[in-house]
């Protein structure tokens, strides 16, 4: 959990244009609400190869830098080279409201109680939370990650 949430923490630091508001790094899950500035969705690369573009300044590209510096830091720790740690894709969906982004961060929040209530005790594993904003909803639009 603690190289996720530094590979997460550094991931922000470097995207000027991403914001945070509650996360979660559950044992075997990860929720965030983030605001992404001048976001675009991916598109597929000139050339009609099929490859996958990732813009900058995407939720795309931020998760998947997510994913691989987690990965690669967990493999190297654990000695376990090309090992995946992550699913293929994501799941988003945009916030765009007051009322909902609150659903959002409670589900976010509540996420690790609902986890000890329905996994034995003394697991291994235990789940980490964070966050503390909330923008200007009204002006801006906010994407939800799992």
């Amino acid at each position: 959990g603690l190289l996720v949430e530094q590979a997460w923490r550094k991931s922000l630091e470097m995207r000027a244009e991403v914001s945070s508001g509650p996360w979660v790094i559950m044992p075997d899950h990860f929720h965030a609400l983030v605001l992404v500035e001048a976001s675009r969705g991916a598109e597929r690369a000139s050339g009609g190869t099929g490859r996958l573009h990732r813009p900058p300044r995407s939720i795309s590209t931020l998760i998947s830098g997510f994913k691989a510096a987690s990965t690669a830091e967990v493999n190297r720790m654990r000695g376990t080279p090309g090992h995946r740690l992550w699913q293929a894709g994501y799941y988003d969906r945009i916030v765009r409201d007051e009322a909902t982004w609150w659903k959002v961060a409670r589900y976010i929040w509540a996420n690790p109680r609902r986890w000890i209530a329905t996994h034995p005790p003394g697991r291994a594993s235990f789940p980490m939370l964070s966050g503390k904003w909330l923008p200007a909803v009204k002006q801006r639009s906010l994407k939800k990650i799992c």
